[in-house]
């Protein structure tokens, strides 16, 4: 028999234990009972560096062995290595042969001969073999003569498509474990740990299962497992050490190693990048590279597998690999790339801006409004500028924080005067409040302090926080910037209104009008007085006063009606006349205006508002009797306060 020539050898390391991959265990298991007695079973499994390929290979191998009575043989192919050092096809097929139970003396020494002899050897022999840590497809092919009845598991960093080609290999790409997946992975192996530590290992290690193993088995040895998931968060790479080896890192290097110079410069200074993700354009800005360039680039980082690709354009480091690539950064190239990088997210920033609402350029932040012209195009309208806010708001408000630490003024100060509309519209306050804080120092003219200052009264207003809204309302009033006064008497205003102190609000929004004249440019002095009407009629009809707030909110609504750039201020007043139309029995209008209301406030994130008009179209349903309808308006109000919070 075969097997009784081949002495069936199970040259296997020892069996791993593998977590999780149950999908990818089924796969297998139907891909080998769909195959008849003479068909071979190919398998190419690639993944990240760490994602634990050879942990599946050899777990996969060990589940298939009894229906390979030829035995299981097992070779490393060294891919990670250097490109000299990687064992080409000949070396692998000495390697096999050894296995199979020749000599080593009788290997042929002539390649061709040494490769022809281990095809022969496996002919019909039903083998399994695990070819670990391939590189390149030129590594396995020519091993491969007739296979019938065995298999070849072939693990690499990258996709090996051409072996997908003639050969038929199935491919399995392997991810990283979710959060659910890694906290059981945790909490079975180790057993009861604080839910914080648990929580603070799993963020680290970001489904990565080498990091994850690394961090079980240093959890598993007691001690201060508080401190090491403190550490862990604070650098991860040098807390992964399992028997004195640094086994992250490690393989890392070896990816990193793998690079041509270019690749490797890419991949360092795109971690300079602020927050959790980006898009092309921010890449280039970063490589100081054309959009070409930038694209091929990204292409082949995720091809290695240290990139993520989002979709819609947008990639992300995993957390270790970024860190990884921070600490290759070059002294020579870091402070540039950092403030390429940062430059380019605040005049993205301002474009967006221009385009979300007509305010006027904000104090204190240099030409960066003037520059963000024709080389810098604005969103291309209100709606698309929002819906790029929130995509774009983690990596602003970073470079706004990394740009105030390193003293940057003019950015420090531009970043939350540009998210400030956004961040007001969509509830999205706390980043910009806390840039704002940062940023305070660098506001050295009247014109800048009134600015920081109308703004954070402004922020702290949606927040409900109105003794914090009165405090920086009078600090904006006593910065010396007169056009600013109008501004300061309305937020202060708010305040008031906030608190329930109707009278004074109307007091404080009368002085703001009568400081409107204060202000040099006539289009915002018609702006500030719509505002103003708006701001009126809202406290009137708090006060009950439905008839005295009707002629201000309409005149308000067909100004802001008449501007591409005021939806949102149209759909407040849609949904205050609304309620004036409800209150005079006109129902079929409210709901009109506040259906109307509803699809902007969703269109432009701002959810407070969104519940709110919900709330009012439930309640106009119950009362006309159209309970089914009531329950979904209500249902999705408790879908909108369960959306996790962006800011």
């Amino acid at each position: 028999m075969v097997t009784d020539r081949l002495n069936a050898p199970n040259i296997l390391p020892l069996e791993p234990w593998c977590y999780d991959r149950d999908i990818e265990r089924e796969l297998v298991k139907r891909l080998r009972a769909g195959l008849g007695e003479q068909e071979a079973l190919l398998l190419a499994v690639s993944g990240p560096e760490g994602v634990g390929k050879t942990v599946f290979a050899l777990s996969t191998a060990y589940r298939l062995l009894d229906h390979f009575p030829g035995g299981a043989l097992f070779c490393d192919a060294q891919g990670s290595a250097a490109l000299a050092e990687a064992c080409p096809a000949d070396e692998l097929a000495r390697q096999l042969l050894v296995q199979l139970g020749m000599p080593s003396e009788r290997v042929p020494a002539v390649a061709a001969d040494r490769i022809s002899l281990l095809r022969n050897r496996i002919a019909g022999a039903r083998v399994l073999i695990v070819l670990d840590d391939v590189r390149l497809a030129s590594q396995v092919e020519p091993l491969l003569g007739s296979l019938a009845g065995s298999a070849v598991i072939v693990t690499s960093r990258p996709r090996i498509q051409t072996l997908e080609g003639p050969r038929r290999f199935t491919h399995i790409g392997l991810k990283r474990f979710d959060l659910k997946t890694s906290r059981e992975l945790v909490t079975a192996t180790v057993g009861d740990l604080p839910e914080e530590v648990v929580t603070k290992v799993c963020a680290a290690c970001a489904g990565l299962p080498l990091a994850l193993g690394a961090s079980v088995r240093r959890l598993s040895n007691g001690g201060d497992v508080e401190g090491f998931a403190d550490r862990l968060t604070l650098g991860a790479l040098d807390e992964l050490e399992v028997d004195g080896e640094y086994v992250v890192k490690r393989v890392f290097d070896a990816v990193y190693r793998d690079f041509e110079p270019a690749l490797q410069r890419a991949y360092r200074l795109l971690s300079l990048l602020p927050g959790p993700h980006f898009g092309v354009a921010a890449a280039g800005a970063v490589l100081d590279v054309s959009s070409r360039i930038t694209t091929r680039v990204l292409a082949e980082l995720v091809r290695a597998n240290v990139l993520e690709d989002l979709g819609a354009g947008r990639y992300r480091f995993h957390l270790l690999v970024r860190e990884h690539a921070e600490g290759k950064v070059r002294d020579d190239e870091g402070e540039a790339a950092i403030r390429r990088a940062d430059r380019w997210y605040a005049r993205r920033a301002v474009a967006l801006d221009k385009s979300f609402l007509p305010r006027p350029f904000p104090h204190g932040t240099g030409d960066v409004y003037e520059i963000v012209g024709e080389a810098f195009p604005e969103a291309g309208g209100a709606r698309r500028a929002a819906a790029e806010f929130g995509v774009e708001w983690p990596n602003l408000l970073a470079a706004a924080r990394r740009s105030a630490e390193l003293g940057e003024e003019i950015l420090a100060l531009t970043f939350p005067a540009a998210m400030c509309s956004f961040a007001y519209q969509s509830a999205r306050c706390a980043g910009v409040i806390d840039a704002y804080r940062r940023a305070e120092g660098f506001a050295n003219t009247p014109a800048a302090r009134w600015q920081v200052y109308r703004d954070l009264a402004q922020l702290h207003e949606k927040l409900e926080e109105y003794d914090q809204v009165e405090h920086y309302a009078r600090q904006a009033a006593e910065a010396g910037h007169p056009e600013g006064t109008e501004s300061a008497y309305a937020w202060h205003g708010f305040s008031e209104e906030g608190r329930g102190r109707y009278p004074q609000a109307l007091d404080l929004f009368d002085k703001a009008r009568a400081a409107v004249p204060l202000m040099s440019s006539p289009a915002r002095q018609v702006r500030a007085l719509a505002l103003l009407d708006m701001h009126v009629g809202r406290t009137k009809l708090k006060m009950g006063l439905h008839d005295e707030a009707l002629p201000g909110l309409r005149r308000a609504r067909a100004f802001f009606a008449a501007s591409e750039k005021d939806e949102q201020n149209a759909a407040l007043c849609d949904e205050l006349l609304g309620v004036i139309a409800s209150a005079q029995g006109t129902k079929a209008e409210a709901r009109t205006l506040w259906s109307a209301a509803l699809e902007v406030f969703l269109a432009f994130a701002m959810r407070k508002e969104a519940s709110r008009v919900l709330g009012k179209l439930a309640a106009l349903a119950e009362a006309e009797g159209r309970q089914e309808e009531a329950g979904e308006l209500r249902a999705r109000v408790e879908k909108l306060a369960e959306e996790p919070e962006s800011d």
